[in-house]
């Protein structure tokens, strides 16, 4: 048995071993041009195909530098998480610290300064920083409803994070992380604040 996998017509020309006696063509296509060249039958049986139900890709943006007090140990962290519950997702970091992180699920990005539609498209924005003093990106997110993973620094809730309503607070040691919950909490359910509205006007 011989598996016709080619148009054989655009070939111009199939060598057949004396041996085979049958020819399966995976589509009509090749059945038809086999038989013109050849004048053999082809049977024509498709390729099976066996799909998983496919997961929705969870798609994450951060926009800052890859250092130590910017959670280049935290973005480890999560991203391992992730891939240990087999979690898809792709990670966009815009940074000048291109490839600082080994991961083929974070991609980089050069920065830009405005990076709105990106943040909006976005399931979270994260920022794991040792500490922020106010955050942009961060604001930007909750403004256009877009919910954020970040580290338990005084001035997100200040700015109106909450957990496990617009986003995820995490601890710094990323010890108590459910990455599983995460996925969970909807960009519909981000509420954005009255102090982020008057941010935004």
């Amino acid at each position: 048995i011989e598996i016709i996998h080619r148009d054989v017509k655009a070939l111009g020309k199939w060598n057949i071993h004396p041996k085979i006696t049958k020819f399966i063509g995976v589509s009509q296509l090749c059945c038809d041009s086999f038989k013109e060249i050849t004048g053999k039958d082809c049977e024509l049986i498709y390729n099976p195909l066996c799909l998983e139900k496919p997961r929705k890709v969870l798609n994450l943006i951060s926009a800052t530098r890859i250092t130590k007090e910017k959670g280049k140990d935290r973005i480890k962290k999560l991203a391992e998480l992730l891939d240990k519950e087999r979690i898809p997702y792709l990670w966009t970091i815009f940074t000048n610290d291109v490839d600082t992180i080994k991961n083929p699920n974070i991609v980089y990005m050069q920065p830009k300064l405005d990076i709105l539609d990106y943040i909006a498209n976005a399931d979270y924005l994260v920022q794991l920083s040792d500490d922020e003093s106010f955050c942009y990106s961060v604001v930007e997110a909750l403004t256009v409803g877009t919910p954020v993973i970040v580290t338990d620094c005084p001035v997100f809730k200040e700015l109106g994070v909450e957990n496990n309503k617009n986003g995820w607070i995490c601890d710094f040691e990323m010890e108590h992380v459910d990455v599983n919950k995460i996925i969970h909490l909807l960009k519909k359910t981000c509420t954005i604040s009255q102090k982020l509205c008057n941010f935004a006007a």
